[in-house]
Protein backbone atom coordinates (compact mmCIF):
# COMPACT_ATOMS: atom_id res chain seq x y z
CA UNK A 1 0.00 0.00 0.00
CA UNK A 2 1.39 3.38 -1.03
CA UNK A 3 2.06 5.68 1.90
CA UNK A 4 0.03 8.86 1.69
CA UNK A 5 1.95 12.15 1.93
CA UNK A 6 1.44 14.05 5.14
CA UNK A 7 -1.04 16.89 4.94
CA UNK A 8 0.61 20.29 5.27
CA UNK A 9 -0.34 22.07 8.48
CA UNK A 10 -0.48 25.77 9.19
CA UNK A 11 0.88 26.94 12.52
CA UNK A 12 -0.42 30.39 13.36
CA UNK A 13 2.09 32.57 15.21
CA UNK A 14 1.64 35.87 17.01
CA UNK A 15 4.12 38.15 18.78
CA UNK A 16 2.93 40.72 21.31
CA UNK A 17 3.70 42.80 24.39
CA UNK A 18 1.85 45.17 26.66
CA UNK A 19 2.78 47.32 29.65
CA UNK A 20 -0.04 47.43 32.21
CA UNK A 21 -0.95 46.99 35.87
CA UNK A 22 -2.06 43.46 36.74
CA UNK A 23 -5.24 43.07 38.82
CA UNK A 24 -4.20 42.94 42.46
CA UNK A 25 -6.59 40.11 43.36
CA UNK A 26 -3.76 37.56 42.91
CA UNK A 27 0.00 37.41 43.28
CA UNK A 28 1.88 37.97 40.02
CA UNK A 29 3.09 34.33 40.17
CA UNK A 30 -0.53 33.14 40.31
CA UNK A 31 -1.49 35.30 37.33
CA UNK A 32 1.44 33.75 35.45
CA UNK A 33 0.40 30.20 36.35
CA UNK A 34 -3.20 30.84 35.30
CA UNK A 35 -2.01 32.22 31.97
CA UNK A 36 0.22 29.20 31.36
CA UNK A 37 -2.59 26.77 32.17
CA UNK A 38 -5.02 28.63 29.89
CA UNK A 39 -2.59 28.36 26.98
CA UNK A 40 -1.95 24.66 27.60
CA UNK A 41 -5.69 23.97 27.81
CA UNK A 42 -6.08 25.65 24.40
CA UNK A 43 -3.22 23.69 22.73
CA UNK A 44 -1.00 26.75 22.46
CA UNK A 45 2.79 26.59 22.75
CA UNK A 46 5.39 29.30 23.11
CA UNK A 47 6.94 31.63 25.65
CA UNK A 48 5.53 34.53 27.66
CA UNK A 49 7.67 36.72 29.91
CA UNK A 50 5.63 38.12 32.82
CA UNK A 51 6.58 40.83 35.32
CA UNK A 52 4.83 43.49 37.36
CA UNK A 53 5.06 45.81 34.32
CA UNK A 54 3.13 43.53 31.93
CA UNK A 55 3.83 40.68 29.52
CA UNK A 56 5.84 39.96 26.37
CA UNK A 57 5.62 36.81 24.27
CA UNK A 58 5.39 34.77 21.10
CA UNK A 59 2.83 31.96 20.84
CA UNK A 60 1.77 29.48 18.17
CA UNK A 61 -1.02 27.00 17.54
CA UNK A 62 -2.64 24.93 14.81
CA UNK A 63 -5.80 26.88 15.53
CA UNK A 64 -6.31 30.52 14.71
CA UNK A 65 -5.40 32.61 17.73
CA UNK A 66 -8.56 34.71 17.98
CA UNK A 67 -9.53 33.45 21.43
CA UNK A 68 -5.96 33.96 22.67
CA UNK A 69 -5.95 37.58 21.56
CA UNK A 70 -9.29 38.17 23.24
CA UNK A 71 -8.03 36.56 26.44
CA UNK A 72 -4.80 38.60 26.57
CA UNK A 73 -6.66 41.82 25.80
CA UNK A 74 -9.13 41.10 28.61
CA UNK A 75 -6.20 40.69 31.02
CA UNK A 76 -4.39 43.91 30.04
CA UNK A 77 -7.68 45.84 29.60
CA UNK A 78 -6.07 47.75 26.72
CA UNK A 79 -5.54 47.22 22.96
CA UNK A 80 -2.53 45.07 22.00
CA UNK A 81 -0.61 45.30 18.74
CA UNK A 82 -0.34 41.65 17.64
CA UNK A 83 2.24 40.86 14.93
CA UNK A 84 1.04 37.76 13.06
CA UNK A 85 2.78 35.27 10.80
CA UNK A 86 2.60 31.54 10.12
CA UNK A 87 4.70 28.53 9.23
CA UNK A 88 3.94 25.21 7.53
CA UNK A 89 7.24 23.46 8.29
CA UNK A 90 7.18 22.65 12.02
CA UNK A 91 5.86 23.98 15.29
CA UNK A 92 8.01 26.98 16.27
CA UNK A 93 7.98 25.84 19.92
CA UNK A 94 8.35 22.53 21.74
CA UNK A 95 6.38 23.48 24.86
CA UNK A 96 4.37 26.19 26.61
CA UNK A 97 6.17 28.23 29.25
CA UNK A 98 5.46 31.39 31.23
CA UNK A 99 8.52 32.86 32.97
CA UNK A 100 8.62 35.45 35.75
CA UNK A 101 11.14 38.27 35.37
CA UNK A 102 11.79 41.67 36.95
CA UNK A 103 11.32 43.24 33.47
CA UNK A 104 9.49 41.96 30.40
CA UNK A 105 12.46 43.14 28.35
CA UNK A 106 15.68 43.49 30.33
CA UNK A 107 17.32 46.89 30.14
CA UNK A 108 18.64 46.56 33.69
CA UNK A 109 16.76 49.54 35.11
CA UNK A 110 13.26 48.88 36.45
CA UNK A 111 12.69 52.64 36.91
CA UNK A 112 12.52 53.09 33.14
CA UNK A 113 9.10 51.80 32.13
CA UNK A 114 6.46 52.87 29.58
CA UNK A 115 3.87 52.25 32.31
CA UNK A 116 4.62 55.80 33.37
CA UNK A 117 3.62 58.67 31.09
CA UNK A 118 5.72 58.80 27.93
CA UNK A 119 7.81 62.00 28.14
CA UNK A 120 7.81 64.71 25.52
CA UNK A 121 10.17 63.88 22.69
CA UNK A 122 9.13 60.24 22.16
CA UNK A 123 6.71 59.35 19.38
CA UNK A 124 5.51 56.08 17.80
CA UNK A 125 5.23 56.28 14.03
CA UNK A 126 3.39 53.90 11.72
CA UNK A 127 5.14 51.79 9.06
CA UNK A 128 3.76 54.20 6.44
CA UNK A 129 5.22 57.28 8.13
CA UNK A 130 8.47 55.42 8.86
CA UNK A 131 8.76 54.45 5.19
CA UNK A 132 8.16 58.03 4.09
CA UNK A 133 10.69 59.46 6.53
CA UNK A 134 13.38 57.05 5.35
CA UNK A 135 13.04 58.56 1.89
CA UNK A 136 14.34 61.85 3.33
CA UNK A 137 18.12 61.55 3.10
CA UNK A 138 18.62 64.22 5.77
CA UNK A 139 17.31 61.73 8.37
CA UNK A 140 20.65 60.05 9.01
CA UNK A 141 20.26 58.91 12.65
CA UNK A 142 18.56 55.54 12.09
CA UNK A 143 19.30 53.31 15.05
CA UNK A 144 19.05 49.50 15.26
CA UNK A 145 18.61 48.65 18.95
CA UNK A 146 18.96 44.88 18.46
CA UNK A 147 22.00 42.69 19.01
CA UNK A 148 24.89 42.57 16.56
CA UNK A 149 24.07 39.10 15.17
CA UNK A 150 20.51 40.26 14.44
CA UNK A 151 21.83 43.29 12.56
CA UNK A 152 24.09 41.03 10.47
CA UNK A 153 21.09 38.96 9.33
CA UNK A 154 19.16 42.03 8.15
CA UNK A 155 18.50 45.69 8.89
CA UNK A 156 17.18 48.93 7.44
CA UNK A 157 19.28 50.62 4.80
CA UNK A 158 21.63 53.17 6.36
CA UNK A 159 20.98 52.12 9.96
CA UNK A 160 23.59 52.29 12.72
CA UNK A 161 24.77 49.09 14.42
CA UNK A 162 25.67 49.53 18.10
CA UNK A 163 27.33 46.08 18.09
CA UNK A 164 25.44 45.04 21.22
CA UNK A 165 25.79 41.56 22.66
CA UNK A 166 22.82 42.09 25.00
CA UNK A 167 20.24 44.80 25.58
CA UNK A 168 21.61 45.79 29.01
CA UNK A 169 24.60 47.31 27.17
CA UNK A 170 22.37 49.87 25.45
CA UNK A 171 22.65 52.79 27.97
CA UNK A 172 26.45 52.71 28.02
CA UNK A 173 26.76 52.31 24.24
CA UNK A 174 24.50 55.33 23.67
CA UNK A 175 26.71 57.42 25.99
CA UNK A 176 29.77 56.42 23.98
CA UNK A 177 28.01 57.20 20.68
CA UNK A 178 27.18 60.69 21.90
CA UNK A 179 30.68 61.29 23.29
CA UNK A 180 32.18 60.35 19.92
CA UNK A 181 29.64 62.64 18.17
CA UNK A 182 28.32 59.65 16.22
CA UNK A 183 24.83 60.44 17.57
CA UNK A 184 23.69 64.05 18.03
CA UNK A 185 21.25 64.95 20.78
CA UNK A 186 19.76 67.91 18.92
CA UNK A 187 18.83 65.88 15.81
CA UNK A 188 15.95 63.37 15.51
CA UNK A 189 16.72 59.69 16.12
CA UNK A 190 14.71 56.97 14.36
CA UNK A 191 14.94 53.65 16.20
CA UNK A 192 13.58 50.17 15.54
CA UNK A 193 13.72 46.58 16.79
CA UNK A 194 11.99 43.27 16.02
CA UNK A 195 8.49 43.88 17.36
CA UNK A 196 8.80 47.22 19.15
CA UNK A 197 9.32 46.28 22.79
CA UNK A 198 13.04 47.09 23.08
CA UNK A 199 12.36 50.51 21.59
CA UNK A 200 9.79 51.19 24.33
CA UNK A 201 12.57 51.30 26.90
CA UNK A 202 15.41 52.39 24.63
CA UNK A 203 13.56 55.57 23.66
CA UNK A 204 12.98 56.48 27.31
CA UNK A 205 16.65 55.86 28.07
CA UNK A 206 17.66 58.23 25.28
CA UNK A 207 15.36 60.96 26.61
CA UNK A 208 16.94 60.42 30.04
CA UNK A 209 20.34 60.99 28.43
CA UNK A 210 19.26 64.27 26.87
CA UNK A 211 18.18 63.41 23.33
CA UNK A 212 15.44 65.80 22.26
CA UNK A 213 13.49 63.94 19.58
CA UNK A 214 13.12 60.15 19.35
CA UNK A 215 10.86 58.28 16.94
CA UNK A 216 10.22 54.54 17.18
CA UNK A 217 8.77 52.25 14.54
CA UNK A 218 5.41 51.08 15.87
CA UNK A 219 5.29 47.28 15.83
CA UNK A 220 8.91 47.04 14.76
CA UNK A 221 10.37 45.31 11.72
CA UNK A 222 7.61 42.68 11.66
CA UNK A 223 4.97 45.38 11.26
CA UNK A 224 6.95 47.16 8.55
CA UNK A 225 7.65 44.05 6.44
CA UNK A 226 3.97 43.15 6.51
CA UNK A 227 3.16 46.42 4.71
CA UNK A 228 6.40 47.07 2.81
CA UNK A 229 8.14 43.81 1.84
CA UNK A 230 11.39 44.15 -0.14
CA UNK A 231 11.62 47.88 0.46
CA UNK A 232 13.81 49.69 3.00
CA UNK A 233 14.46 46.64 5.20
CA UNK A 234 17.15 44.43 3.66
CA UNK A 235 17.76 40.76 4.52
CA UNK A 236 15.85 38.74 7.11
CA UNK A 237 14.51 39.43 10.59
CA UNK A 238 15.68 37.21 13.45
CA UNK A 239 12.92 35.86 15.70
CA UNK A 240 13.29 34.09 19.04
CA UNK A 241 11.93 30.66 18.10
CA UNK A 242 12.77 27.66 15.91
CA UNK A 243 11.96 29.50 12.70
CA UNK A 244 15.22 31.42 13.36
CA UNK A 245 14.34 34.32 11.07
CA UNK A 246 11.57 35.51 8.75
CA UNK A 247 12.00 36.51 5.13
CA UNK A 248 10.31 39.41 3.36
CA UNK A 249 7.06 37.42 3.13
CA UNK A 250 7.14 36.72 6.90
CA UNK A 251 7.84 33.07 6.13
CA UNK A 252 10.47 30.96 7.97
CA UNK A 253 14.02 31.38 6.77
CA UNK A 254 15.54 29.17 4.09
CA UNK A 255 18.97 30.74 4.76
CA UNK A 256 19.50 30.25 8.50
CA UNK A 257 19.26 27.51 11.12
CA UNK A 258 20.11 27.17 14.80
CA UNK A 259 23.47 25.51 15.37
CA UNK A 260 22.79 22.02 16.74
CA UNK A 261 25.72 22.34 19.16
CA UNK A 262 25.63 25.88 20.59
CA UNK A 263 22.11 27.02 19.61
CA UNK A 264 23.24 30.22 17.90
CA UNK A 265 21.89 31.20 14.44
CA UNK A 266 24.07 30.23 11.52
CA UNK A 267 23.88 30.13 7.74
CA UNK A 268 22.66 26.84 6.28
CA UNK A 269 26.03 25.62 5.02
CA UNK A 270 25.85 21.99 3.79
CA UNK A 271 28.19 19.32 5.22
CA UNK A 272 28.30 15.55 5.66
CA UNK A 273 27.95 14.22 9.21
CA UNK A 274 31.16 12.52 10.39
CA UNK A 275 29.16 9.90 12.30
CA UNK A 276 26.09 8.90 10.27
CA UNK A 277 27.29 10.32 6.91
CA UNK A 278 23.95 12.06 6.34
CA UNK A 279 23.88 15.30 4.38
CA UNK A 280 23.06 18.09 6.79
CA UNK A 281 23.48 21.77 7.65
CA UNK A 282 23.20 23.93 10.73
CA UNK A 283 26.57 23.94 12.51
CA UNK A 284 28.20 27.32 13.00
CA UNK A 285 31.75 28.09 11.91
CA UNK A 286 32.78 28.79 15.51
CA UNK A 287 31.79 25.32 16.72
CA UNK A 288 33.61 23.57 13.88
CA UNK A 289 36.67 25.77 14.41
CA UNK A 290 36.70 24.99 18.15
CA UNK A 291 36.32 21.24 17.64
CA UNK A 292 36.34 19.43 14.29
CA UNK A 293 34.15 16.68 15.79
CA UNK A 294 31.31 19.22 15.85
CA UNK A 295 30.85 18.54 12.15
CA UNK A 296 28.05 16.19 13.13
CA UNK A 297 24.31 16.56 12.53
CA UNK A 298 23.17 16.25 16.15
CA UNK A 299 24.39 16.06 19.74
CA UNK A 300 23.70 12.33 19.62
CA UNK A 301 25.95 11.84 16.58
CA UNK A 302 28.59 14.06 18.19
CA UNK A 303 28.51 11.89 21.34
CA UNK A 304 28.93 8.61 19.43
CA UNK A 305 31.56 10.01 17.08
CA UNK A 306 33.63 11.43 19.96
CA UNK A 307 33.22 8.22 21.97
CA UNK A 308 34.32 6.13 18.99
CA UNK A 309 37.40 8.27 18.40
CA UNK A 310 38.32 8.08 22.08
CA UNK A 311 38.01 4.28 22.01
CA UNK A 312 40.18 4.07 18.92
CA UNK A 313 42.79 6.32 20.52
CA UNK A 314 42.93 4.20 23.69
CA UNK A 315 43.17 1.02 21.60
CA UNK A 316 45.97 2.53 19.52
CA UNK A 317 47.92 3.62 22.61
CA UNK A 318 47.63 0.16 24.16
CA UNK A 319 49.11 -1.42 21.03
CA UNK A 320 52.02 1.00 21.11
CA UNK A 321 52.68 0.26 24.77
CA UNK A 322 52.34 -3.52 24.37
CA UNK A 323 54.46 -3.94 21.26
CA UNK A 324 56.82 -1.01 21.72
CA UNK A 325 56.50 -0.65 17.96
CA UNK A 326 55.12 2.32 15.97
CA UNK A 327 51.62 1.86 14.62
CA UNK A 328 51.50 1.66 10.84
CA UNK A 329 49.83 4.68 9.26
CA UNK A 330 49.80 6.21 5.83
CA UNK A 331 52.44 8.68 6.98
CA UNK A 332 54.59 5.99 8.61
CA UNK A 333 54.71 2.98 6.21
Amino acid sequence: MTEQPKRQQNYYVTTFYQFFDWPNDLLISEHAKNLENWCKDNQIKGLIIVSQEGFNGTLASLNKLTSLKEHLTSISKSPINFKDSYTTELHPFRRMKVKLRSEIVTLGDTKISPKTKTPNGVKHISPKEWHERLQDETNTQILDVRNDFEFQMGSFKGSKNLRMNKFTEFPELIKKQEEKKELKKNEPVYMFCTGGIRCEKASLEMIEQGFNEVYQLDGGILNYIKEYPNEEFRGECFVFDHRVSLDQDLKPSSLYALCVHCGQPTEKTPFTCLQCRADSYGVCVTCIKNDSSNQTCSKNCHHHYSKGNKTKKVHKDSIIKRNAQPVLTRDNP
